[in-house]
């Protein structure tokens, strides 16, 4: 299959989730209301590039390290100046430093180390960006590494502890414990759990947070969550155990497809902020059955770590992963209106 085919796939495959059944809890949604409104222009600065469908993207020195499939390999990295590739890693298989499945990814913006997670193979690997520029596939590490049942949607290295957080399929409750959230040390010993969901409905709750994004401030001290099934948005602290700060409540997720408003295709935090690619608008069933593809997920919508919309930029193209540099520069995997991908830039100006 080529790799626009697989993107058209995986899209689908991502869209088409849960079509029949009840809506949710009566708690009120309203779209966000921001202060100040702006529009921008990406500026590329790669050409197109025949990557099917990204699942991560972040900044690391002159790097832009992005995770998606190309050429059997899912970690590429990019010079984040001119766009040219510098190397490229950790093809599918099932060798040692190889993977099945990317389930999650993560990199500390301090030391450059990438881990990337596949739960099906129980399995993490982890790699120093340098490092691996320098020296190649060998440096890359493999560790054991197993989530409780099938509920693992991702782990979230902090500064000395560990955050995984869970998803249970609603057949299986009852049948063993486990929380939403739960905080380790570095030796593997529980700290603090948490189980609270902002959607009551155990079937329209799975649906959400299966394909659920998740984000960490640089200095590992909070988190959120935005989910691409209606529009929540949650944050939380781990200062001490788990702590949740605000939940935003924008559009109405719904278990019929045909009723339910997509919000959030992404997102990523600053200590400062949360910077967020943003539909709000569309009822993506609809789209798949028009063959329409319009602009989606084109507006960086910025809050604060309290849940307040700050500022909300419209730009000129599908934004499907992003990061931010030094608070100014958003780089982001963009999608045209064929469906071409290429990187991209928006010098956002000085953080306010």
């Amino acid at each position: 299959m080529k790799p626009k085919q697989l993107l058209r796939a995986g899209l689908l495959a991502l869209l088409t989730t849960g079509l029949t059944g009840c809506g949710s809890s009566s708690e009120e949604y309203a779209q966000p209301e921001f202060k100040t409104k702006r529009t921008a222009t990406f500026e590329p600065i790669t050409g197109e590039l025949p990557i099917a469908l990204v699942r991560d993207m972040d900044v690391y020195g002159p790097y832009l390290v992005v995770v998606g499939y190309l050429d059997n390999q899912m970690v590429h990295i990019y010079d984040k100046r001119n766009g040219e590739l510098r190397g490229s890693a950790v093809r599918l298989g099932r060798a040692a430093n190889e993977i099945l499945h990317t389930d999650c990814v993560t990199l500390d913006p301090q030391t450059g180390t990438l881990r990337v997670y596949d739960f099906q193979s129980r399995k993490r690997l982890s790699m120093q960006i340098d490092s691996l520029l320098a020296q190649g596939p060998a440096v890359i590490e493999s560790q054991p590494y197993e989530l409780a049942g099938a509920a693992g949607r991702a782990a979230i290295p902090l500064h000395g502890k560990e955050l995984v957080i869970n998803n249970k399929a609603p057949q299986y409750a009852g049948t063993e414990v486990i929380n939403r959230f739960v905080l380790y040390d570095d030796q593997g010993r529980q700290l603090a759990t948490a189980d609270n969901f902002p959607i009551e409905d155990a079937d329209l709750r799975f649906k959400v947070y299966n394909e659920a994004y998740y984000t960490v401030s640089p200095d590992r001290s909070r988190f959120a969550i935005a989910t691409i099934f209606g529009a929540l948005l949650e944050t939380y602290s781990v200062k001490n155990g788990i702590e949740q700060i605000a939940v935003g409540r924008f559009a109405r997720p719904d278990l019929d497809s045909r009723k339910e408003i997509v919000g959030f295709s992404d997102l990523y935090a600053t200590d400062r902020k949360i910077y967020t690619a943003y539909d709000g608008v569309h009822n993506l069933q609809k789209l798949i059955d028009s063959g329409e593809r319009p602009l989606q997920y084109h507006k960086i919508c910025i809050f604060d770590w309290k849940g307040r919309p700050l500022e909300q930029i419209t730009t000129d193209r599908n934004i499907c992963k992003m990061c931010i540099d030094e608070g100014r520069i958003l780089y982001a995997a963009i999608f045209d209106e064929l469906n071409r991908f290429y990187l991209a830039k928006i010098d956002l100006g000085e953080e306010s």
